[in-house]
């Protein structure tokens, strides 16, 4: 397979070193830019020479799904926590830069993650985070500026930035920066699913697969409370996440209102996705999203659309009786399997958490999906004893609403006072309180 490389000169001459590395079978052609806003025209002139392209961003994906047609399957390598923590890694221990203050792109929901990996904690750091506002066009001047005024002033130490444009000019200047480099197998696991998706093609399986997708929304959740321009920003980021899983698995997608999605595609294009239906991508990304209730997915699948679709409702059906996002598949003759869960773990264990986060929520007043995400942020962070106010900030809450939940919570005897926080100036302290659900 020919296989076309988009991305900045560094990224791309990257991945193909580690695709030549792992021996794969294929041809590899460069499809490297200066900027990406050169990428149609870049597109334009070579699609149709290769027989795939894999793209080194989300930035150049994101660019090129909006003004080019694909002419031939695309794919792209995911942000991940493991490419992160090589980044900093090489940052702090081998350029020696200060990576407990940084600038950076991107990477919101991954910056927790990849700290921990490296034993530092929240409280240890501080991360600014760039305007991602890839359509405009003056965006990497806007994006240069940026990290020039956060280093100029002392809020950081250390710009860590996927742009090769930015990386070049504040090398230029002395600046401590960092090009976010790929993991090796980040890169590898994707020109896979490009081999796979191929090797599929060839099968001329017939089968029909529908995914019909509901998403539901928290609409008690604390960013109702600010502004509808926030609540669209979350929808789109969950239907963006949507558009791009169908353009990797081959798909055609529909929209049947706000919250409802059908997409179409091959039987062979959703295993590769999938890994033979035992894990889902969209369950995982969707449902951790701030105002997500819950996600529910229903595979159908027939020899015709219209019985795909029906069997697709189904299993959203059987989504809705399960009670929390997943995903139900429905073959040709009816057979249910499932459900698909957002964690690989035990499906008893998850059970179990769900009918502990209904008593406790029975006894203090506050709402399931409230300690659901508490648990979640609990877990994620490792808090063993923590302020409302930073509570709030990793919730996505205001302080006051914050401190509303945690009264319930310590009248009912899951929150306990610890202590109070040292701080300088004027303010009253505030409790350091440490959590007791017993889960």
């Amino acid at each position: 397979m020919n296989l076309g490389i988009v991305g900045p000169k560094s990224s791309v001459a990257e991945a193909v070193m580690y695709l030549e590395k792992a021996g794969l079978p294929l041809l590899l052609t460069e499809l490297a830019y200066d900027k990406y806003t050169d990428i149609p025209e870049l597109l334009d002139k070579r699609q149709k020479s290769v027989d795939a392209i894999l793209f080194t961003g989300m930035v150049p994906f994101s660019y090129a799904m909006r003004f080019v047609q694909p002419q031939c399957p695309w794919n792209v390598i995911p942000r991940d926590k493991l490419s992160l923590v090589f980044t900093l890694l090489k940052a702090g221990f081998v350029k020696n830069f200060d990576i407990t203050k940084i600038s950076i792109d991107n990477y919101d929901s991954l910056i927790g993650e990849a700290y921990r990996e490296l034993n530092y904690s929240l409280e240890d750091v501080s991360v600014i985070l760039a305007p991602n506002n890839i359509f405009d066009k003056n965006y990497l001047q806007d994006l240069l500026d940026f990290h020039l005024t956060q280093y100029k002033s002392g809020k950081a130490k250390c710009v860590l930035t996927g742009m090769e444009f930015v990386y070049n000019r504040l090398s230029e200047l002395k600046i401590p920066c960092m090009m976010i480099s790929k993991a090796f197998d980040s890169v590898i696991q994707e020109a896979n699913k490009l081999l796979v998706r191929q090797s599929s093609d060839k099968l001329q399986n017939s089968r029909v697969v529908i995914l019909a997708v509901s998403i539901e929304y928290l609409e008690d959740h604390p960013v109702y409370e600010r502004n509808i321009l926030q609540i669209l920003h979350y929808k789109d980021k969950a239907r963006d996440t949507l558009y791009v899983f169908a353009q990797k698995a081959g798909a055609a997608i529909f929209e049947a209102g706000e919250n409802k999605f059908y997409l179409c595609l091959h039987g062979d294009h959703l295993n590769a996705e999938t890994q033979d239906l035992r894990s889902l991508e969209i369950i995982q990304s969707i449902s951790g999203m701030d105002i997500v209730k819950n996600i529910f997915v229903g595979i159908g699948m027939a020899k015709t659309a219209f019985m795909a679709k029906q069997h697709a409702e189904l299993g959203i059906q059987h989504c809705r009786n399960f009670g929390r996002s997943c995903a139900f598949v429905l073959d040709s003759d009816k057979n249910i399997s499932g459900p698909i869960v957002r964690s690989r773990g035990n499906n008893e264990q998850g059970r179990r958490l769900d009918a502990d986060l209904n008593v406790i929520a029975e006894r203090s007043g506050v709402s399931v999906q409230a300690l659901s995400r508490l648990y979640a942020i609990i877990r994620q962070y490792g808090l063993e004893s923590v302020t409302s106010k930073k509570l709030a900030q990793l919730y996505g809450s205001s302080e006051r609403n914050m401190h509303r939940i945690l009264l319930k919570l310590e009248e009912a005897g899951y929150v306990k006072q610890t202590g109070k926080e040292s701080i300088l100036g004027p303010g009253r302290p505030r409790k350091i309180i440490q959590f007791n659900l017993g889960l």
